[in-house]
């Protein structure tokens, strides 16, 4: 995500939104988040809300990862019981 130019608040906001580093099935949680991020930076101007707006969609994918990471350990550990 190109943050060239943009406040440093709203550069820092954007951190942890990357998802390539991810497992296959955590990636398809967590992209809709960055994409949603992208396309805010591009369509919305710099500004104290725009940078509460992002860490607040950080928090919720934050959120839904960990669901998600949590739902595939379970399924691995009853695949393991039950395997």
């Amino acid at each position: 995500m190109d943050t060239t130019g943009r406040h440093p608040s709203t550069a820092q906001a954007v951190r942890g939104l990357a998802y390539d580093h991810l497992p296959r099935s955590l990636q398809t949680v967590s992209k809709p988040f960055h994409d949603l991020v992208t396309e805010m930076l591009r369509i919305l101007p710099d500004d104290p809300e725009l940078t509460a707006a992002i860490r607040k969609i950080r928090e919720a994918k934050d959120c839904c990862v960990l669901l998600a990471a949590l739902d595939d350990t379970a399924a691995d550990e009853g695949r393991k019981l039950h395997g």
